[in-house]
């Protein structure tokens, strides 16, 4: 497993402490996430984090965080999302802070993503045995699936 990836103009890296401040101010504001439930709390974004790099850990790929101009900008990345108490998919996810948005970086640090799945040519579903509803719950815009399948 990679610890991280560089695109031209970007870096997607593994998760520092120094980034859950800049996360949680993102995840706090009602723009970025006008689309999801509601803002998260700094626990709940915390939390989320925690998550993020359990996945890592259990998968060896996940949600990068993303780095542009040197600042902490967001996260992108390919992850499973439990569909129901048995089944997931592959989901792509990203989330940018508003500075972050109209410069094409989500496509651009989505575009190389892919690699880093190690199950990349196998059907984009599996079956848990101890699946976790909700894991990645809200991080879709309701009435689209942005869910991959690969």
């Amino acid at each position: 497993m990679t610890d991280e990836l560089r695109t031209a103009r970007l870096l997607l890296r593994r998760w520092s402490k120094d980034d859950r401040k800049p996360f949680a101010g993102m995840n706090a504001d009602p723009e970025v996430m006008r689309f999801f439930p509601a803002p998260l709390t700094r626990e709940q974004s915390d939390a989320l984090v925690d998550r993020i790099e359990a996945h890592f850990e259990d998968h060896g790929f996940g949600l990068w965080a993303l780095e542009a101009r040197g600042n902490f900008a967001g996260f992108t990345g390919i992850q499973w999302t439990v569909l129901d108490h048995l089944d997931s998919e592959l989901e792509v996810g990203w989330r940018l802070a508003r500075w972050a948005w109209g410069h094409g970086w989500a496509t651009e640090a989505g575009r190389c993503c892919p690699a880093t799945w190690p199950g990349r040519g196998r059907a984009g579903r599996q079956r848990h045995s101890s699946a976790q509803p909700g894991f990645l719950a809200g991080h879709a815009t309701p009435g689209h699936d942005i869910r991959a399948r690969v």
